[in-house]
Order: C-alpha cells, then structure tokens, then sequence
C-alpha cells in the first residue's frame, strides 16, 4: 500500500527483487497524489534463491509504503505461520479475525479462521492476497462446521475496485470438504477477499488455495 504525499513522475515507486546491487525483476507502480492510501499488486519472477526487496524512487517523491507481501505463487492459505495469519480481520469493525488451532490436520496445531454469522457484513477478510488485475483465477478451500449437528450457510466472496467480481456458497457439514468457485479475472490491483456465515453455525476455514491460470 502506498500514500504519495509528492512525486515527480505518475510512476515514481519502483518495487521489486534484488540480488546485491543487481535488480531481477520488479516494476514501477502508479502514485497518485492526493488519492490516498492505495493498493498495488503485481508478479515478478524469482531466477534464484537469496534475493531481496528493493524499493525505489526514479526522479524525486515523498511516498508512504505499508504493509509490504510477498506471496509465493503456489502457496497455500493455511494460517499456521504468523505471517500468514497476520491480514486476517473483521471487515465490519477493523478487528483481528478469529483465527484458532482448528485447522483441518489433527495432532499438532493447525489453523484455521473462524466464520460467524453477520447480517452487516462479513466478518473475515484478506486485502493482501495473490490476486493480480487481468489474471484469471479459481479459489479453492476446505470448510466444516464447528457444530456436530445442526446447519451452517456461508459465502464467499472477492471485491475489486470495489466491486463484487466472484460469489460462491458453501454448507459444510461437521466434516471437512473442499469447495471451489468458478474462475474469475480481477480488474483490479486491489482485492479484498471476504467470508461469512450467512444463517446458522460457525465454521472454519482452512487451506485457500489461490490458482493463476
């Protein structure tokens, strides 16, 4: 997420992965002054192990950078590292989301987010995901009912730009099973990934899969 404050070009902020001195791949993101907090999304290609995040300017500018991610492609949501559970929150009171030792693995903890139900609005979500704008994707995850018996509703769902561009539902039972959502294209850089339990029990979600096609 940026905040320019200044800048001399439209396209002052150059982010990407250095090796040394040596740049690899990145690219310069848009900066608009006066438009506040934005977010940004983008791919870059990794020829090695051992690089670094670099960031830029190219002419002069006063730019604000937060919450920085780097996301591996192939990597799955499974909350159980503290950098994956970090981004998690209540989209309807700024709160952290309710991420617990649940997950689908037994034994040794394993996370997953807990959904309760909202008529508000959805109580998780994720702006720092690996969605690019014009690439189509499919979200995969695995889901079950907190509950041994009883019923649970629950959607899913991605805003870009501020608009809804996929919706899928899902009733999970008290066992785990894996739901995907038909593909989508984000217009987007900016994606706010949302979820909630629409009528009944809370349920855990776990392992989101994110796939670039």
């Amino acid at each position: 997420m940026t905040y320019t404050q200044a800048s001399q070009y439209a396209s002052s902020l150059w982010v990407g992965l250095k090796s040394g001195a040596t740049s690899l791949g990145g690219e310069y993101v848009a900066n608009t002054v006066g438009s506040g907090w934005q977010m940004h999304t983008f791919e870059v290609n990794a020829p090695s192990d051992g690089l670094t995040l670099g960031l830029g300017v190219f002419g002069t500018a006063d730019i604000l950078v937060s919450a920085p991610s780097v996301v591996k492609s192939t990597a799955i949501m499974n909350f159980d590292t503290f950098d994956k559970r970090t981004n998690w929150r209540n989209h309807v009171d700024g709160s952290r989301a309710q991420v617990v030792p649940d997950g689908r693995v037994t034994g040794t903890p394993n996370w997953a987010v807990r959904v309760t139900q909202s008529a508000t609005g959805y109580p998780v979500r994720n702006r720092q995901l690996a969605l690019a704008a014009g690439r189509p994707y499919p979200i995969c995850f695995d889901a079950r009912r907190t509950t041994a018996s009883g019923s649970s509703q629950a959607e899913l769902r991605v805003v870009s730009g501020g608009a809804q561009v996929m919706w899928t539902s899902f009733s999970p039972s008290s066992a785990w099973s894996t739901t995907c959502s038909a593909t989508f294209t984000p217009p987007s850089d900016d994606n706010n990934l949302q979820i909630r339990v629409s009528t009944g029990d809370p349920v855990l979600v776990d392992n989101i899969a994110i796939t670039a096609m």
